[in-house]
């Protein structure tokens, strides 16, 4: 492989002369790899106090940093009312199908006014939670898991009552009940 002046060739790297060092100076040390360049972050920012304005006013963040931070705080637990809400689902499903061909308007306007109310009760604890923290007790909320775990709870329930109303389902309960001792 190797012939003629090519006897050390390495891919990528360009054959560079030896440089020459003076008999009396020391040879320089070897040269480390620059650091890769990180995109700066908001840690990485230089300090600087801005100066009041007057009346010692603090200056206030901008309404889109505002709204950002209240979306992910109501994100915050959304999980619970996602779970609640499946389960609300399939517990509507089975009382459906149970209906066997019925009209499918009355267990439709059942199920959306589940939602709409699940959706008011949202807002009702969301609002009591402002109410009673951030004005009584005058403290910052960080999350909305308590609104959306109390949401959560009341779609299970509903779910519940849907699954009450498909014989089958309260049969097979009966049959368990009877047949299972608890005592």
């Amino acid at each position: 492989m190797a012939n003629g002046p090519r006897e050390q060739f390495y891919r990528g790297v360009a054959p560079v002369p030896p440089r020459a060092a003076a008999p009396d100076t020391p040879a320089p040390a070897p040269a480390a790899w620059p650091e890769p360049a990180l995109p700066p972050t908001l840690d990485d920012a230089p300090r600087v106090r801005a100066a009041r304005p007057p009346g010692d006013r603090l200056l206030s963040p901008s309404r889109g940093l505002i709204v950002r931070r209240r979306w992910r705080r109501l994100r915050n637990g959304a999980a619970w009312t996602w779970g609640g809400l499946l389960f609300v689902l399939f517990c509507w499903g089975i009382w459906t199908i149970s209906l066997r061909g019925g009209d499918l308007l009355g267990p439709v306007i059942g199920l959306v006014l589940v939602c709409v109310i699940g959706a008011l009760l949202f807002v009702v604890a969301r609002l009591v939670g402002r109410a009673v923290f951030e004005n009584w007790l005058g403290r910052e909320r960080l999350s909305a898991w308590p609104s959306h775990l109390t949401v959560c709870a009341f779609l299970v329930i509903a779910g519940i009552g849907f699954l009450q109303q498909t014989q089958w389902i309260m049969d097979g309960w009966r049959w368990l009940v009877d047949h299972w001792p608890l005592a």
